[in-house]
């Protein structure tokens, strides 16, 4: 009776210890990956809903950066057109073998650019004065050139006269009206 009692314990524990490693183990596993899952999921969720709350605020300051970078942007386009500007009456004045000894916008026009260009839309002209070295061949080949840009908008003073240094060379004074804006 007693080892009938023994092996029956011992089918027992051997059939528990079955079951535990068997099925209660892997059950345990899965139940902790899925409660993990599910917190993460939990988790994402909370992060979209935070998401989602805060896009209206984030949308409304990229709004007010983008209008402030407009704001910058328009202060200083013209000061770039007006170097980019100058850089294309210089590359002219190679090509016609011209030598560019001043280039030079009235500072007063300048401010008073500066002031305008947040408060109008409109087209805005500055009056250029260029001062070149060459012959007349060259100067009016660079005229020519500078009169079929699409900021030319007139011609205002021209004087050629003899340098004082090289009395071969002559020297040209041109004024004229240029637009800024979309130079090319």
């Amino acid at each position: 009776m007693k080892k009938r009692q023994l092996i029956y314990w011992g089918s027992g524990l051997i059939l528990l210890c079955v079951w535990f490693f068997a099925v209660f183990v892997p059950y345990q596993k899965n139940k902790t990956e899925i409660e993990a899952n599910a917190i993460q999921a939990q988790s994402q969720l909370d992060d979209f809903n935070r998401i989602m709350v805060e896009i209206p605020a984030f949308l409304e300051t990229s709004n007010e950066l983008l209008e402030t970078q407009f704001d910058i942007k328009s202060n200083l386009y013209a000061k770039d057109d007006i170097l980019k500007l100058f850089d294309q009456l210089e590359i002219i004045s190679k090509k016609q073998k011209l030598e560019v000894t001043e280039i030079k916008p009235s500072i007063s026009e300048l401010l008073q650019l500066n002031n305008l260009i947040t408060s109008t839309e409109d087209p805005l002209f500055l009056n250029i004065g260029i001062t070149l070295e060459g012959n007349y061949k060259g100067f009016g080949l660079f005229i020519k050139e500078i009169e079929s840009m699409p900021y030319f908008r007139g011609i205002n003073k021209c004087l050629i006269t003899k340098t004082e240094e090289n009395k071969n060379k002559l020297r040209l004074v041109l004024g004229f009206k240029a637009l800024l804006g979309d130079l090319g």
